[in-house]
């Protein structure tokens, strides 16, 4: 998908719109101001996404072609964080009392929230990188197209039109297949069309702390004057967040397929099983090198 002039236009009126657009409005309502700021960021990712992959929600699609709940937990904090902090910045300013406008303290707990989410955005593509080493299983793999393609309403021989495997670990053929639901479902030949509660739980505690800290966040900016302080998260919350993520990247490390015989390079293309009382297409295909 080439990038085109609007993106490029659009994004720099985005920028002049967060700088000035918030600053006008923080003089009339520093809630208000972090509102625009967050809708604003928002459009920027999209524009961003929509001219990279050609989709507006580009920026949660990851090298699988698959929505990923990492992005899609860094992008909701840096959204909410870097708002309020430039809305934050943008009332004092406005209130001009003398002080310093970008005094504003950062609690160390919102910096372990992010360190978290950041060290899970790292460490899943390296865990999933371990994956696509060997060979998985053709009838495991072949239960799982099979399952898929019900899932989709599509015909069984058309499966492997839709996704691919590398090792053990799943992704689509195009961009345009990814779907919400990749959020909370596996990654490997064994449970790509499973739930996984590893992602669900972890989801969960995302957005309950997000909700919770953008309402104290919002009733911050409600109370005008000088901001000193971004709003604290309680360290407990914190801590649940942090072992929410520890389990998720353990349960995400744990071998969910079973594996073939030989190597990786030397497995041949894994294609949909052919549906009943027809040849199939299993042949002597071979990867590429």
């Amino acid at each position: 998908m080439n990038w085109e002039r609007w993106h490029t236009l659009s994004l720099l009126v985005i920028i002049v719109g967060v700088l000035i657009g918030g600053w006008l409005i923080a003089r009339v309502s520093p809630l208000w101001a972090w509102i625009a700021v967050m809708i604003l960021l928002t459009a920027f990712l999209s524009i961003a996404g929509k001219g990279v992959t050609g989709f507006w929600w580009g920026a949660l699609i990851d090298d699988r072609n698959m929505m990923s709940l990492s992005r899609l937990q860094i992008i909701l904090w840096t959204i909410v964080v870097l708002s309020g902090f430039l809305a934050a910045a943008m009332t004092n300013i406005a209130a001009d009392t003398g002080q310093s406008p970008l005094a504003i303290q950062v609690p160390q707990q919102l910096w372990l929230l992010m360190g978290i989410s950041t060290t899970s955005l790292v460490a899943s593509p390296l865990i999933r990188s371990t994956k696509r080493a060997g060979v998985p299983s053709r009838q495991q793999a072949e239960a799982g197209f099979r399952a898929m393609a019900q899932q989709r309403g599509i015909s069984v021989d058309r499966a492997s039109d839709f996704v691919t495997a590398r090792g053990v670990e799943v992704a689509y053929r195009r961009p345009e297949l990814a779907e919400w639901p990749d959020l909370v479902k596996g990654e490997e030949v064994g449970n790509f069309t499973y739930l996984d509660l590893g992602k669900v739980q972890n989801l969960f505690f995302t957005l309950v702390l997000i909700i919770a800290y953008a309402v104290a966040l919002g009733s911050r900016l409600a109370d005008g004057g000088f901001i000193g302080s971004l709003p604290p998260l309680d360290t407990g919350m914190v801590t649940l967040l942090g072992i929410s993520h520890a389990g998720y990247l353990i349960y995400k490390a744990v071998p969910h397929s079973q594996r073939g015989i030989g190597a990786a390079d030397d497995a041949p293309e894994l294609e949909a099983p052919a549906p009943p009382g027809r040849p199939g297409r299993r042949g002597s295909k071979r990867r590429r090198r």
